[in-house]
């Protein structure tokens, strides 16, 4: 999984906020990571997308991120995660 971050990360880091959402974050959740990275998008994705692991466990699938990112209109970054499943 976290090849697929790196390259969430990498394309989608601005939305970090919104990506959270789509994944089932809290907004307390994404407030106190704002707090804590204090306007650090990179580190601020990366740990959404951690949290987002940590409370699904096994549901936190490829196939959930992707439909996150269908619903956000970031076709770019859909096509992205399914060619770096194709790579692995």
């Amino acid at each position: 999984m976290d090849n697929y971050f790196h390259v969430v990360v990498g394309n989608a880091r601005d939305k970090w906020k919104e990506i959270g959402r789509r994944l089932g974050l809290s907004e307390t959740d994404i407030s106190a990571i704002d707090e804590e990275e204090r306007g650090d998008t990179t580190e601020g994705c990366r740990k959404v997308l951690n949290k987002w692991r940590q409370m699904n466990g096994r549901n936190a699938t490829v196939d959930v991120l992707k439909q996150a990112f269908i619903e956000l209109e970031r076709r770019d970054v859909v096509d992205l995660l399914e060619h770096e499943y194709v790579g692995n």
